[in-house]
């Protein structure tokens, strides 16, 4: 079971958060097919579960730079790779149809978008609460 989760709508400048370096970083000029989802606003803070009420596209957005993506990747589609999306990093964005249900993600490493005609609900999200952040050695950007 994870922390708190936050989530949002994705737009360029949306502020992310990184509780284990106790940082801010922001989506930059994110393309119009990742504009405007429900999308997680933390990294590194734990799986969480997604109730999802239609069919949905999910995107994670990660990066290598960040360490710890736990994800099996064989089965969803890369759609891009070598662009600056989150910060000053080097993101790869990937793609995976879901059925509605209950699904687990997990934000080690990852931010969520979820693109659909359906709703979302997620378990341990929480408006406006972040988990405690801890002292850390990594730089946000």
């Amino acid at each position: 079971m994870g922390g708190w989760l936050q989530t949002g709508m994705s737009a360029t400048g949306l502020q992310l958060w990184e509780p284990s370096c106790g940082a801010w970083m922001l989506y930059k000029t994110l393309p119009a097919y990742l504009t405007g989802l429900t999308t997680t606003t933390l990294v590194n803070n734990g799986p969480f579960t997604f109730s999802l009420s239609g069919p949905m596209t999910v995107y994670v957005i990660m990066s290598s730079q960040w360490g710890g993506f736990t994800v099996n990747l064989a089965s969803w589609t890369l759609v891009e790779s070598g662009k600056n999306y989150v910060g000053g990093y080097t993101n790869s964005v990937y793609s995976k149809a879901y059925t509605a249900g209950s699904h687990s993600f997990d934000t080690q490493g990852a931010f969520w978008l979820f693109a659909g005609t359906g709703s979302t609900s997620c378990t341990n999200c929480a408006t406006g609460k972040f988990a405690a952040a801890g002292a850390s050695s990594c730089t946000a950007k």
